[in-house]
């Protein structure tokens, strides 16, 4: 039987969180290329890891390592790109002894049978995602969120997840609970299958 992953630990994207919404509506003045502006994969891992273990490097330490050693981060034509998901599930395995897997394809009960089985999963979502009640946006990748918990109702089902870069103003940043359409209208089905060392659940899915 998996042991189930420890809650994972909200970690913002920028410091102070409330200050995400400002930073993010006033991009044109800032520079992307800059490390908190591409690590929402580093993000989820670092939530994941202090959830384990209670502490974790710093947030410059682990982006620059797995930019560095592990090829998440890549500069192509003057522009930082990334996260790419199997380096990114490379990184969680050799770092932090996790068993990370890169999936595509993924729908709504391949989620929740993963966190029934005690994982977690890194979304590949648009960063739309952060507004629970607006138009499907036209992309759906562009930004990780970690999803690590479901809640189903004779309502509906909601996803629990972090985001890095939600707003706080809308109560989109820890814990929260994304209807399932409003999620799937964001979700590109790939990500990046998460479990506590050798808890690793079914392998049923392609990889990137």
């Amino acid at each position: 039987m998996n042991r189930k992953m420890d809650t994972p630990v909200f970690v913002a994207q920028f410091e102070p969180r409330e200050a995400t919404e400002e930073r993010i509506t006033n991009r044109e003045n800032e520079d992307l290329n800059a490390p908190e502006w591409n690590w929402c994969g580093v993000c989820c891992a670092r939530m994941m890891v202090l959830g384990v273990r209670g502490d974790a490097p710093s947030m410059d330490e682990m982006y620059r390592k797995a930019f560095d050693e592990y090829g998440v981060f890549r500069m192509i034509d003057g522009e930082v790109v990334g996260s790419y998901h199997r380096e990114l599930a490379r990184y969680l395995c050799d770092e932090f002894e996790f068993d990370a897997m890169p999936k595509r394809g993924l729908r709504p009960d391949d989620l929740v049978k993963i966190v029934r089985e005690g994982g977690c999963f890194i979304a590949s979502v648009s960063a739309k995602i952060r507004f629970l009640e607006e138009e499907t946006p036209m992309k759906k990748v562009g930004h990780l969120v970690l999803i690590y918990d479901v809640v189903e109702t004779s309502e509906g089902r909601w996803f629990v997840l972090h985001n890095s870069a939600g707003f706080a103003s809308l109560g989109t940043q820890e814990a929260v609970h994304v209807p399932e359409q409003r999620f799937m209208d964001c979700f590109s089905g790939n990500g990046i299958v998460v479990f506590r060392g050798e808890d690793k659940g079914e392998d049923n899915s392609e990889q990137t």
